[in-house]
């Protein structure tokens, strides 16, 4: 994975670790001892002061379900919406009914 993240992209992702670590209750050492990274790295990870996607950060972002890199943008809209629906069918479902709003915000665009 290591990756070279620039400035922006350790901060949106630090945020996105913090944030999720806040929204299901963990502290520090508690994540520590679920997934054995130290929690002064975490808070490290939390702070942006990391430049590499190392395989802790990859530890603590699969644990969180935290995205970490960008999408690559010549991937194929299609394919990723694809690859999200493919998870599960509650996933299949969500990207159903975006695209049934956003049919729907066509329509009546259309109509205007």
């Amino acid at each position: 994975m290591n990756r070279k993240l620039n400035k922006n992209e350790s901060a949106i992702l630090a945020k996105a670790i913090y944030q999720k670590r806040l929204s299901i209750g963990l502290t520090l050492a508690e994540l520590e001892n679920i997934t054995g990274v130290n929690s002064s790295q975490i808070s490290r990870f939390e702070a942006a002061s990391f430049k590499f996607a190392s395989k802790n950060l990859q530890k603590i972002c699969n644990f969180l379900q935290v995205e970490t890199l960008y999408k690559n943008p010549n991937t194929d809209l299609g394919e990723r919406v694809e690859k999200f629906a493919g998870k599960s069918p509650l996933h299949r479902l969500a990207v159903e009914e975006l695209l049934r709003a956003i049919e729907h915000i066509d329509s009546i665009k259309a109509s205007d």
